[in-house]
């Protein structure tokens, strides 16, 4: 016979039914947690696999060939166009690679432009600058990184060949 009062053993089985609660918790959290932990995996491999197809400028359609020497110089160009570009860092990269074409169309806009000014047949020594001033910088930062304003910088010479 059982020295133990039922007062006792409903005590023990409380205390029992009560661990068996607190170990139910402990895994339903641990179970929470790990979902969590899955979430914020995907999370990141999703960012990341965003972000590894940045591209801060792209250009296309440049031509290269042998230079002919006779050619008569037309003027210089130096054009600083703004660029409104989304979800990134001023003058860098951004989420998606969203609207990296933008750079292509204004770069190849400037140089046609100003060799059509000039009557030119073409356009040597081009450089391609792409970054932020310090107030874009302040701007993307003060919009947490939604509106990254930049700029691209195109300079050269134009250039015409002698007719023969």
């Amino acid at each position: 016979m059982s020295s133990r009062t039922p007062a006792a053993q409903s005590c023990k089985k409380d205390s029992i039914i009560v661990t068996l609660k607190m170990l139910k918790n402990i895994f339903t959290t641990l179970e929470d947690f790990m979902k969590k932990r899955w979430l914020l995996v995907l999370l990141v491999v999703c960012i990341g696999v965003g972000l590894s197809g940045c591209t801060t400028f792209r250009a296309s359609g440049l031509q290269m060939g042998i230079e002919n020497t006779e050619h008569e110089i037309l003027g210089y160009f130096f054009t600083v166009v703004p660029i409104n570009r989304f979800f990134g860092v001023s003058g860098g990269p951004t989420l998606f690679n969203n609207r990296a074409w933008v750079a292509d169309v204004v770069v190849q806009e400037v140089v046609m432009r100003e060799v059509r000014i000039r009557n030119g047949d073409a356009a040597i020594n081009v450089s391609i600058t792409y970054g932020a001033t310090l107030l874009q910088h302040f701007l993307n930062s003060l919009t947490l990184s939604i509106w990254a304003p930049s700029v691209v910088t195109v300079s050269g010479t134009v250039i015409r060949h002698p007719q023969p």
